[in-house]
């Protein structure tokens, strides 16, 4: 593999390296609770398309191609179609604890989360579970979902 120093915002492929791809600690935490040190396949990050032709990232243990980028974060190896990094990058994996969060340049909702992908954001509608305790724009039946669990809070505290 070719060696070349790059920031992490660089969306070149060096050598099969991806670069311009964040795992942040959290991701990589749940992660490897998920897979239990089961992991025997690469962490494929691709593109899944949803009702209405809404597109997000999203990721799976898959075998590794032969044409793909490969990387290394935290002790996992992901993989991406080369074409995938260069038209969406920089991507980032975050996590809530719970489900993960991919976001990537063109990316709309910009952070469609693992478990309810489809609809997030402002203008969301049903398919929201409401799982996205972190979302930045809730959709509204996300915060509507979220509001039933504050309100049980508070009755369970009194």
């Amino acid at each position: 593999m070719e060696t070349m120093a790059a920031s992490k915002n660089d969306t070149t492929v060096y050598g099969r390296e991806a670069v311009g791809i964040e795992v942040t600690p959290k991701a990589a935490l749940t992660i490897r609770e998920y897979l239990g040190g089961r992991n025997t396949l690469p962490i494929r990050i691709f593109l899944k398309t949803g009702g209405c032709g809404t597109q997000s990232l999203d990721i799976v243990p898959e075998a590794q191609k032969k044409s793909d980028a490969v990387f290394e974060r935290n002790g996992f190896t992901y993989v991406i179609e080369p074409r995938l990094l260069r038209q969406y990058a920089p991507i980032t994996i975050d996590s809530d604890g719970f489900s993960f969060r991919l976001s990537g340049k063109g990316i709309s909702p910009p952070t469609g989360c693992g478990t309810c992908a489809f609809r997030c954001g402002s203008r969301g509608a049903s398919r929201c579970t409401g799982v996205c305790i972190t979302c930045e724009t809730p959709c509204p039946t996300g915060l509507k979902i979220l509001l039933r669990r504050k309100q049980r809070r508070a009755a369970v505290e009194i």
